[in-house]
């Protein structure tokens, strides 16, 4: 008589179930962690967008203040250079007929009276906006841009900021100026430099910047 054989307890494992299972939960992270990611990156890419929107505006508006301060500073400028040639180290006109000094003067008579040999020092100052580059910077919204947007932007403010810098040097030198000759050359020194700096930022550090960041945008 032939032995029965015992039915088997345990269940066969599903293997080939069992590793599609596996590799699905696999993907299905794996996708997860991708679109985690994807969204995030999107998310950085917006913020930066807006970052350099904000300061497209400020250069631009900087740029609008800037244009008029320039004009005024550079008259300024041009002023202190004919006064300063025609007067001698104690500031006494070279020209002792009045007529002949209105003549000379006659672009100028609201800062320069002939009469008294009284001259006026004005000068606008710049006070230029970083508001928008010092957040994007704090914030460290710029780290995803490529090296020439991210120069020229940065180039643009550090020439901004010497522009700040000769504002406070103006001040001073204004408040010490004691319609001496030695104090009417340095004020005039400052100006000028102030006078180059603002050209520099109107006339191309301004340009290139907000050439590449329209190029930017264009493309987000």
């Amino acid at each position: 008589m032939k032995e029965k054989k015992k039915p088997s307890t345990g269940s066969r494992i599903d293997w080939p179930n069992q590793i599609m299972n596996f590799f699905g939960v696999v993907i299905g992270v794996l996708f997860a962690f991708s679109l985690n990611h994807w969204n995030e990156s999107r998310k950085a890419e917006q913020k930066t967008v807006i970052a350099l929107q904000n300061i497209k505006k400020e250069i631009e508006n900087n740029l609008n203040n800037l244009k008029g301060s320039a004009s005024t500073n550079q008259r300024q400028e041009d002023f202190l250079n004919l006064y300063l040639d025609n007067v001698n180290e104690d500031m006494e006109p070279l020209i002792n007929n009045a007529d002949s000094l209105e003549s000379l003067f006659k672009d100028y008579m609201d800062i320069y009276n002939p009469k008294n040999n009284n001259a006026s020092l004005e000068f606008d100052i710049y006070a230029l906006s970083a508001v928008a580059w010092e957040t994007a910077v704090q914030a460290q919204l710029l780290s995803e841009l490529d090296y020439q947007l991210a120069y020229v932007i940065q180039e643009h403010y550090s020439v901004q900021e010497k522009l700040d810098h000769i504002d406070d040097a103006i001040i001073e030198e204004i408040r010490k100026t004691n319609n001496d000759r030695a104090s009417m050359e340095r004020f005039r020194a400052a100006v000028r430099i102030g006078n180059d700096i603002a050209a520099t930022l109107k006339d191309k550090t301004s340009k290139e910047a907000l050439e590449q960041i329209n190029l930017f945008l264009k493309d987000h």
